[in-house]
């Protein structure tokens, strides 16, 4: 690295990593919605459709009462359980890819970002995405990405970089 130099050490908090995943997570959950979705309205159908045919038996019409309540409370319970199993993935994915410390240097030239698994070294000619959140800037390359929150950054540093990343 050379010229004006910044250097910045941080460590990423879960939910930087969230923000920084936002997009995915929402495409990837979408499947696993409609999935439950559609046992919920299987098991509500069938119990309206009991109910509607009470004409011919009491006992049936208890049956189809029992469906919906069972449609309502596998509404709750499917979705919780969904939500918990999503958490544990990404805290999981978390632990696993994102937590630890990081030290990211950047100078006219490009980035290097260090951490107790990997570095990556990156000239701003590669740079092809920025997303910013109020959180993070997150600065994506086609053989990597770095996710850098701001309050790792005064804002004289984020300023810089915002120029460097312009260029």
């Amino acid at each position: 690295m050379g010229g004006s130099c910044l250097i910045v050490e941080y460590r990423l908090s879960f939910e930087d990593f969230l923000d920084a995943r936002d997009e995915k997570e929402v495409v990837s959950q979408k499947p696993l919605e409609s999935f439950a979705l559609g046992r919920k309205l299987i098991l509500l159908f069938s119990g309206v459709a009991l109910i509607a045919w009470n004409l011919i038996s009491t006992s049936i019409m208890s049956l189809g009462a029992l469906l919906v309540l069972a449609a309502i409370a596998a509404s709750h319970f499917s979705k919780r359980h969904a939500i918990n199993k999503r958490d544990t993935e990404l805290r999981n994915d978390f632990e696993l890819f994102s937590a630890g410390k990081y030290t990211f240097e950047a100078d006219t030239r490009g980035w290097r970002l260090c951490s107790e698994r990997d570095e990556q070294v990156h000239d701003w000619e590669e740079l092809f995405m920025i997303k910013e959140s109020p959180r993070i800037l997150y600065l994506v390359t086609y053989t990597g990405a770095c996710t850098l929150p701001k309050t790792a950054l005064s804002s004289a540093q984020l300023s810089q970089l915002k120029m460097w990343c312009e260029r």
